[in-house]
């Protein structure tokens, strides 16, 4: 049993609480930080993006070097994500003077993946261990569950695996290609290059910056035949509303809320992959990267899947529950399929990829 939750040590402690970086996420980490009695010393960023007079939150956006002048031994706080080297540098700099945590709040939904959930989430746990396909796999899922909880940066970088080790999972000629959460068509382009079988791509992109980018790239090849919707993948059709931030933080959401950092919020198309295409008989890779509503994506491609080989590539990162539910439900889809976990590199716990691998 794990004893050094995260937030239990950031309410214990008695040092300042310095965050390294700022915006959305650390905005989210600062107010659960608040609620537990805790106030927010300062901010530094890396000396690349330190800019004089900068402010976040009624502070000064500092300097390491200025952090550490003014502050001292202070508990660091990582509040944001990448997956650039040279900033996975620069945390483990930081983590060589000062003890270093890493808050891994949802990208989607409101349900923190803390200790209160996990105890209610225990068993479906145990269950995914028992439905994984080999010890990789469940040494990785291990490792995200107790990052996740402590908050301790070894946990994280210990799981994450190079591409070589994900995409080996994946080594069929593939006729077929759906990509669910395509961006500006670059998973696409690493689908051509892997597998130059693919005949026949679908492509689902609700962003319009994000769509326009990918129009434009599938306009310069003449194959595979590539189907590209404006559209977001779901399990009926409808119009809904959408926060569009042409990148990370582009997510649908419930209700015409506000959004964060001058992102737009608009109604979009909701579209089944089911309704898009007729794909049958083919040798289908599937990829689902829908900003969490992947469940809701892979009941709204169910007879596509089934009408074909398909294996799947499936984000379980965006809710908190994902990485519990997400598998339990592919695999009462596609029982006799095998089920691999994997993390790529970066932080916080995102990019964690569940495949599902048939005959």
């Amino acid at each position: 049993m794990l004893k050094d939750y995260i937030w239990d040590r950031i309410a214990s402690t008695e040092k300042h609480i310095v965050f390294y970086g700022t915006g959305d996420g650390a905005d989210k980490i600062a107010q659960k930080v608040e609620s537990l009695g805790k106030q927010v010393s300062g901010y530094f960023v890396s000396d690349d993006f330190y800019r004089s007079g900068k402010m976040f939150r009624g502070k000064e956006i500092l300097t390491l070097s200025k952090a550490e002048e003014l502050y001292g031994d202070f508990l660091c706080l990582v509040a944001f994500g990448s997956r650039l080297e040279n900033v996975l540098n620069n945390i483990e700099k930081v983590r060589l003077s000062h003890e270093t945590l890493i808050p891994d709040m949802p990208l989607c939904g409101d349900v923190l993946f803390d200790e209160t959930f996990y105890e209610s989430n225990r068993t479906k746990h145990e269950k995914v261990l028992e439905l994984l396909s080999d010890d990789y796999s469940r040494r990785t899922l291990d490792d995200i569950i107790k990052f996740r909880l402590t908050g301790n940066p070894d946990y994280l970088f210990d799981c994450q695996c190079s591409n070589s080790e994900y995409r080996n999972i994946l080594d069929k000629k593939y006729t077929a290609y759906a990509d669910l959460g395509a961006y500006t068509g670059d998973t696409l382009r690493r689908a051509i290059d892997d597998y130059p079988s693919i005949r026949l791509a679908v492509c689902m992109e609700p962003s319009e910056k994000s769509f326009k980018k990918l129009a434009e790239y599938t306009n310069t090849f003449f194959e595979p035949d590539t189907i590209i919707v404006n559209a977001a993948a779901w399990d009926k059709e409808e119009t809904g509303h959408f926060i569009d931030s042409g990148g990370r933080g582009s997510k649908i959401v419930n209700q015409n809320i506000k959004p964060l950092s001058g992102s737009k919020n608009r109604d979009v198309e909701y579209l089944p992959l089911d309704h898009v295409c007729d794909i049958k008989n083919e040798q289908l890779l599937i990829k689902y990267d829908v900003e969490g509503a992947e469940i809701k994506a892979l009941k709204g491609s169910k007879e596509t899947i089934l009408n074909n080989n398909t294996d799947l590539e499936v984000s379980v990162y965006h809710r908190s529950e994902d990485i519990f539910d997400i598998p339990l439900f592919v695999h009462d889809m596609l029982p006799e399929h095998k089920l691999f976990v994997r993390k790529l590199s970066g932080v916080p716990a995102w990019d964690i990829l569940l495949y599902a691998v048939g005959k």
